[in-house]
């Protein structure tokens, strides 16, 4: 299995920023350095801020607790798009390693046989916050 180099970059000379809800500090810490490979950039009592790759990952600790069954994919996401298949597939089984109950979604093909068809899967993280990661078998980049 590859390795995946997920460390931070700022090759193309700008970060994106996402911010999303952290119920748990400490848990969002595990989650997203241990499954994801993030690097922590700044810790606060009531943040974490990641990097990966040119993304600036910023964890909030938030006080609703509300693990309800209504949290939903669409649209609340992020995620990355891989380049290649082998490095979803490398993910993948990483994500499997870490904790199957993170898998909110297995590897699977998505719009077959169409120009967009992709390999995706999902994550779900200790928040409720929803990771998902791609690979367009058939569409070359820059598109």
């Amino acid at each position: 299995m590859n390795d995946i180099n997920l460390q931070p970059t700022i090759d193309h000379g700008y970060l994106v920023h996402i911010a999303i809800k952290s119920y748990n500090l400490a848990d969002s810490k595990d989650f997203y350095c241990n499954c994801i490979g993030a690097t922590v950039f700044r810790e606060l009592n009531d943040r974490i801020t990641f990097g990966i790759l040119n993304i600036q990952l910023v964890t909030h600790l938030t006080k609703n607790n509300d693990f309800s069954t209504s949290a939903s994919f669409y649209p609340n996401h992020f995620g990355l798009t891989f380049l290649s298949q082998e490095l979803i597939e490398a993910m993948y089984e990483k994500s499997l390693a870490y904790n199957i109950k993170s898998i909110y979604s297995k590897l699977d093909y998505r719009f077959k046989g169409r120009k967009d068809e992709h390999m995706t899967f999902s994550l779900i993280d200790p928040s409720q916050n929803f990771v998902e990661f791609k690979y367009y078998t058939k569409l070359k980049f820059p598109f």
